[in-house]
C-alpha cells in the first residue's frame, strides 16, 4: 500500500508532506487524499511539540526547530522526501472586521510569518519537497468586487520570493473561493494529485 503524507504524491518512492491546518480545510483535504489512497499528516497549532499519532503533529508555530523536526520525524523511515507539503494555516486568518486586532496579528503571522519558517526549514532540509500555499478570498476572480479574505494575501508576496530564491520547492499558490464549497475541495485534491506545472 502507498504510505503518503498528502497531496501531489507523484512517484511511488515519494512521500507527501504535511497539510498544515488548525482546523477545517486541512481536515476536508486530508479526508479527500485518504479517500483517495493517500495518508495524509496533519500539523496543527499548538504551545509546544507533540507528536499525537502517526498522523498527527502539534508544532509551537514560532519556533523554528519544530519545523525541522516535525519534517524529519512525521517522513516513514525507508524515504528520502516528501511528495509536497500544503501549507493552509493562512485560511485561519480572520476577516478584517471581526477583531482587528487579532486580525492584524494573524495576518503577520499565519499569512508571512510562519510560512516563512516552514520554507527556511525545507530549504534547509535535504529534501526536495513541492510547496503548495494555500488562501482563500486572497486573490480577487474574474467577478469580485475585492478580496473576501485580504488578511491571506501577504502570503502570495512570500510566494512569490520563494518561487524566485528557492526553485527547488516548485512553490504553488493556489487560491479558493472565500468560502469554499465542497466541489471546490474536490477539485483541489484531484489538482493536488495532478502533476500541474504551473505556479498559481
Amino acid at each position: 500500500e502507498e504510505h503518503l503524507l498528502g497531496p501531489l504524491a507523484h512517484a511511488q518512492d515519494l512521500q507527501t508532506g504535511p497539510v498544515q491546518r488548525e482546523r477545517g480545510g486541512g481536515e476536508r483535504l486530508a479526508k479527500r487524499l485518504v479517500d483517495a489512497g493517500h495518508a495524509t499528516v496533519l500539523a496543527t497549532r499548538s504551545e509546544g511539540y507533540e507528536r499525537r499519532s502517526e498522523v498527527l503533529f502539534q508544532v509551537d508555530p514560532g519556533r523554528p526547530e519544530d519545523y525541522e523536526r516535525l519534517l524529519d520525524e512525521a517522513l516513514p523511515a525507508g524515504h528520502e522526501a516528501f511528495a509536497g507539503v500544503v501549507y493552509a494555516w493562512a485560511l485561519d486568518v480572520p476577516p478584517p472586521g471581526a477583531d482587528p486586532e487579532r486580525f492584524s496579528e494573524d495576518a503577520r503571522t499565519l499569512a508571512a510569518e510562519n510560512a516563512a519558517l516552514l520554507v527556511r526549514a525545507l530549504a534547509r532540509s535535504k529534501q526536495r519537497t513541492p510547496l503548495v500555499l494555500l488562501t482563500a478570498g486572497a486573490q480577487p476572480g474574474p467577478s469580485d468586487a475585492g478580496l473576501s479574505a485580504p488578511g491571506q494575501a501577504p502570503l502570495w508576496g512570500l510566494g512569490r520570493v520563494v518561487a524566485l530564491e528557492h526553485p527547488e520547492l516548485c512553490c504553488r499558490r493556489i487560491d479558493l473561493g472565500g468560502e469554499p464549497a465542497e466541489l471546490e475541495w474536490d477539485a483541489l485534491a484531484r489538482e493536488l494529485l495532478s502533476k500541474g506545472d504551473t505556479d498559481e
